[in-house]
């Protein structure tokens, strides 16, 4: 594989609110086409992290823990991605946490606002609210 790393504070732009930053997609497009794209085009796999952001004000912060699933969800986003694979110690969405539940069982399909309320609802699934939208937008679900 030819990889190349990409520093996410650099292409995940938010607003300025400290603690409940959203991100400003239209300005994580234009990054992701500025310093992404030409590394796919060259025939490079970038290889990018979570967790960090880039506010308005220039100012590099941690977006806090559990972004990684936010942060693949605007890169392929703001890629018109054909798909965003999220890898976890589970096969897919499950009915309950199996480390709990033995019986749980795998859910075969399911629906963006069905996936958003079940992580709404609090149980370990693929998507997490905030990454809801920016996947929605563009790449069909194959959770």
């Amino acid at each position: 594989m030819n990889g190349a790393h990409v520093d996410a504070r650099k292409c995940i732009v938010t607003d300025d609110h400290f603690g409940k930053a959203a991100p400003q997609e239209a300005a994580i497009e234009a990054k992701l086409a500025e310093l992404v794209l030409p590394l796919v085009e060259a025939g490079q796999t970038p290889v990018i992290g979570g967790f960090y952001r880039l506010d308005r004000g220039r100012d590099y912060d941690d977006a806090g823990a559990r972004r990684q699933r936010l942060t693949a969800a605007l890169v392929g986003g703001g890629l018109h991605a054909g798909a965003i694979e999220i890898w976890t110690d589970v096969d897919g969405i499950m009915t309950t946490d199996p480390r709990i539940c033995p019986d749980a069982l795998r859910v075969k399909t399911i629906s963006f606002e069905e996936a958003a309320e079940l992580a709404y609802l609090g149980p370990r699934c693929c998507i997490r609210p905030p990454s809801c939208l920016p996947v929605q937008k563009s790449i069909p679900c194959g959770c």
